[in-house]
């Protein structure tokens, strides 16, 4: 909505953000960005989760005897800890490929990244960026939208039968392969 002469709203148009009233003021952080916390303090957050999802960490804290909350820790710990091995830029050219193709698969449905985008993300911290032609990117991006498709174009390039189980792996080995008899 944006502000008319007479002072009333239009719907249906944004204000730009000029108009916004001075009052509103992006939230500022207690720390600073790239500070990590260091005290010990416990912090308790509110996430939303889809009733599946959190049927099965019912689910799974139950046949471990524990609590719900328990093993929501040790999830995120397990994905921060994976996260932080892809932002840190501390893995090996030949398996950058390799968790390039895995993580279009999560990241495209969790962060509704492009293979483009994850690729950007994969090399920001990384001393030798990857190079993908376009053609490997869109292979890449199949493989999450149209496995059945990705799997046989791969299966001419490979000359062999790719097993559906393994397409991710077998993605990742051809492009690290590529590249590597490329140099």
């Amino acid at each position: 909505m944006s502000d008319t002469p007479d002072g009333g709203r239009t719907p249906g148009r944004i204000a730009p953000v000029e108009a916004l009233p001075k009052r509103v003021k992006p939230r500022k952080s207690r720390q600073p960005p790239d500070q990590d916390v260091r005290d010990d303090a416990r912090r308790s957050i509110s996430v939303r989760v889809n009733t599946s999802d959190y049927g099965r960490l019912k689910m799974v804290a139950k046949q471990l005897g524990v609590r719900e909350s328990d093993v929501f820790r040790h999830l995120l710990r397990l994905g921060l800890r994976r996260l932080i091995r892809v932002l840190d830029g501390e893995v090996s050219e030949s398996e950058r490929f390799r968790l390039l193709v895995s993580m279009v698969g999560e990241f495209s449905e969790d962060f509704a990244l492009t293979p483009r985008e994850c690729l950007v993300v994969l090399n920001l911290r990384s001393s030798k960026p990857l190079q993908i032609d376009e053609a490997d990117l869109e292979l890449i991006g199949l493989s999450v939208t149209h496995r059945r498709h990705a799997q046989s174009l791969l299966a001419g390039m490979v000359g062999h039968p790719v097993d559906d189980k393994n397409l991710i792996q077998c993605l990742g080995d051809y492009l690290a392969s590529k590249h590597h008899a490329a140099r």
